[in-house]
């Protein structure tokens, strides 16, 4: 006995074009908050990464590798560049007793130790592969800072030496105790908080003690605010 024919079932043309066009619609709506998200998930890396390297730069005080550290900030067209650099013992001691350096500055501007020596920095000249490599540089494409010039924030086991320049250097060398982050599409510096939908700022002491934290906006009855430490 001969089976019985299947029919052949599928979309017409009319059915593939109202699919099509459905998917089209809900895919308008979708991508701007999938893209939202995807960026602010680039920020939070970019500020993750910026963290790691002040924690990293400053822990090799505490590990003895280095007596005095330098986190530099440089903003590079649409980029900021973010570098470590470092001061063996040897050096420091050397520049501390040398009558000629500017470690103790006749006019007492001490944002030019953070600037660092003449003979420049340990970590850049030497041939000591574990002082060479104990820091690290890094380059960011998708963030903002309220840093708009090369700027430095340097730190010593202790907290003996503590010292800054540029947009981090509060007066005399008095350093400011963070900087902000935020997305390349917001303010250029950061500053005004009712757009900044990705602000976080960076927090450190004397003695280190660096942490995160995001800008949080109002909602409803709440209070716009700092987070607590990330």
């Amino acid at each position: 006995m001969l089976g019985q024919e299947k029919k052949a079932n599928g979309f017409s043309v009319i059915e593939l074009i109202i699919v099509l066009g459905l998917v089209g619609v809900l895919s308008a709506f979708a991508y701007p908050k999938f893209s939202d998200w995807n960026h602010s998930r680039q920020v939070k890396q970019d500020v993750d990464r910026i963290n790691a390297l002040i924690r990293n730069t400053q822990i090799q005080t505490e590990r003895g590798t280095l007596a005095y550290v330098k986190v530099l900030f440089t903003p590079v067209g649409d980029k900021l560049k973010v570098e470590g650099k470092g001061l063996t013992m040897e050096t420091l001691s050397s520049l501390i007793y040398d009558d000629d350096s500017r470690w103790f500055p006749d006019d007492n501007d001490l944002s030019n130790r953070c600037r660092g020596p003449n003979g420049g920095w340990d970590t850049d000249t030497t041939g000591d592969d574990i002082i060479k490599q104990s820091v690290y540089d890094i380059e960011l494409e998708n963030i903002n800072s309220n840093i708009t010039q090369a700027s430095g924030i340097c730190f010593s086991r202790n907290g003996k030496f503590y010292e800054s320049y540029g947009d981090l250097d509060t007066g005399n060398g008095t350093p400011a105790s963070f900087a902000l982050f935020c997305s390349i599409k917001s303010s250029a510096d950061c500053s005004d908080k009712s757009r900044e939908a990705h602000l976080h700022a960076i927090k450190w002491s004397r003695y280190g003690n660096i942490y995160k934290v995001r800008w949080l906006p109002k909602r409803g009855d709440g209070e716009a605010g700092w987070s607590d430490p990330l």
